[in-house]
């Protein structure tokens, strides 16, 4: 839905999974303390006037906080009825130890799907 709001807006998005070749490059970009990375990171800005990274594993997977680590800013997903209280503290914490620059929480509604 963000995706979308800020293409309503006009803004070029590029969406990036950092597990799936972040990119369009082959491999995936796990070490984005890399020059490399950063590099993929300022190359997509280039082209783009906001880049979405979204790991598969959120603030959970090793991948999800590192790259918070180099973000500009990190939003936080919480699904509604679903999301414990407790993982939301877990990822809190764990988007602390990586020095996130957390900009706030979305609420998502329950998935229809299950």
């Amino acid at each position: 839905n963000l995706v979308g709001a800020l293409r309503a807006r006009g803004a070029t998005v590029a969406v990036v999974d950092p597990d799936d070749g972040a990119g369009g490059h082959e491999q995936p970009l796990r070490d984005p303390g890399s020059d490399g990375a950063r590099a993929v990171l300022a190359r997509l800005l280039a082209e783009s006037d906001v880049v979405v990274l979204h790991p598969a594993g959120g603030a959970g997977s090793p991948t999800g906080r590192a790259w918070a680590g180099v973000a500009e800013a990190t939003l936080l997903a919480v699904q509604r009825q679903r999301t414990a209280r407790h993982d939301v503290t877990s990822a809190v914490q764990s988007l602390r130890l990586v020095r996130a620059r957390l900009a706030g929480t979305v609420l998502t509604a329950r998935s229809r799907r299950g």
